[in-house]
């Protein structure tokens, strides 16, 4: 019986490492989805700087502006630029982490299925603590394990105090 349980620990276990790299792969997946949102963004950014700094330029020329203003928009295009250039690296970069936790080239660039970014809830709102907590119990590996273990160690010590149990021999 200790083997057993032994053997559903094992095999809880080999769940839990499942789940475990499912959520790995989960998480650098939103990984890439997050860089590659703040991405479009900063692609917007540059665009928005770049029309100011048209405009700011236009207005000097026209003697509506002065040579400060010409200068922070240059600046602040400049920032925007760096701050873009820093943007596809991270993305890059995540996406070379999503690559190698897949085990797939990491010359190829991974690129998420949809660019709508949406909330989802996970977790029905009208369930109490309690129900979340015992779904929690049901479904993880890591609870089902330790129990198992937990059990198969009672058996040891069942098995190990036999020694000291009474004996009867028929014949």
């Amino acid at each position: 019986m200790q083997a057993r349980n032994t053997y559903r620990a094992r095999t809880q276990g080999e769940r839990a490492t499942l789940s475990d790299t499912l959520l790995t792969i989960t998480q650098n997946y939103y990984n890439l989805v997050l860089a590659d949102t703040v991405l479009q963004i900063r692609i917007d950014a540059v665009r928005t700087s770049e029309e100011q700094l048209r405009r700011n330029l236009a207005r000097f020329h026209s003697g509506l502006a002065t040579n400060l203003e010409v200068l922070q928009s240059k600046t602040q295009l400049s920032r925007d630029k760096q701050a873009l250039v820093d943007q596809q690296i991270e993305r890059r970069s995540a996406a070379i982490t999503l690559s190698n936790t897949l085990n797939l080239d990491l010359g190829g660039d991974l690129k998420p299925a949809t660019n709508v970014v949406q909330k989802v809830r996970l977790i029905d709102p009208h369930l109490s603590v309690g129900q979340v907590l015992q779904m929690a119990i049901d479904h993880r590996p890591e609870l089902k394990q330790y129990e198992q273990l937990r059990l198969a160690a009672k058996k040891a010590i069942i098995v190990s105090t036999s020694g000291l149990q009474p004996t009867v021999s028929l014949s």
